[in-house]
C-alpha cells in the first residue's frame, strides 16, 4: 500500500518585497561577540511572506553570505523574526527563530554592513553602519553604488534600530538610531 508523499519543492520566486526590512541589529554585544550577535527582520506588509532561500550577507569591507533561510520559512504579516547566533538565548532569554553565524563587524574603524537578499540575490534591504571616515569602494546600499548615509557606530551592548519600527527611506542614517 503506497502512500502519496508530496515533496518539498525548493523554488525561487524572484519577487521583490519592499516591506521586509532589517529592523534591529546587535553586532557588538556585551562581552564576547562570538555567538551573541543578532538581527531582527520585520514584515511590515499585510501579507505572510515566504522568505525561503533568502540570504543574510554581512561584512567589514564587502558582503559575504552568512546563511540562508531554510525551506519553508514564512514571516507572518506584521511580525518579527529573530536571526541570531547560537548563544543569543543566554543574553536575550529567547532562542533565535533562525540560527546563523553572523560575524557582522562593529563599524568601529570603518563602515560595515548587513544585507537581506532574496533567493535570486536581489538586495531587499541594506544597513550600512559605523565610522564613515573609511568607506570601502565595494559598498553599495539599496539606492546607490556610492552610499552617503550611514547608521551610527555600535557601542558595546547597544543595538541600532529603525525609528519608528519598520520605517525605510533607504538611507541608513535617517532610518536608524
Amino acid at each position: 500500500n503506497a502512500q502519496n508523499i508530496t515533496p518539498i519543492v525548493e523554488t525561487c520566486e524572484n519577487e521583490v518585497f519592499s516591506g521586509i526590512v532589517i529592523n534591529e541589529v546587535v553586532a557588538n554585544p556585551s562581552g564576547s561577540d562570538s555567538g551573541n550577535e543578532w538581527l531582527e527582520i520585520y514584515n511590515r506588509t499585510s501579507a505572510d511572506i515566504d522568505i525561503s532561500g533568502w540570504k543574510i550577507l554581512a561584512g567589514t569591507s564587502s558582503f559575504t553570505e552568512k546563511g540562508s533561510f531554510p525551506y519553508p520559512t514564512v514571516i507572518a504579516a506584521g511580525e518579527y523574526m529573530l536571526v541570531g547566533e547560537d548563544e543569543v538565548v543566554d543574553t536575550l532569554g529567547r532562542a533565535p527563530d533562525i540560527v546563523m553565524n553572523l560575524s557582522m563587524g562593529q563599524g568601529s574603524s570603518s563602515i560595515d554592513g548587513v544585507r537581506l537578499s532574496d533567493c535570486a540575490d536581489v538586495p531587499i534591504d541594506t544597513v550600512l553602519y559605523g565610522d564613515s571616515s573609511t568607506i570601502e569602494p565595494d559598498w553599495s546600499d539599496d539606492i546607490s553604488s556610492s552610499p552617503t548615509s550611514f547608521a551610527p557606530e555600535f557601542g558595546e551592548g547597544q543595538a541600532i534600530g529603525r525609528m519608528p519600527n519598520g520605517v525605510d527611506t533607504n538611507l541608513s542614517g535617517n532610518d536608524f538610531e
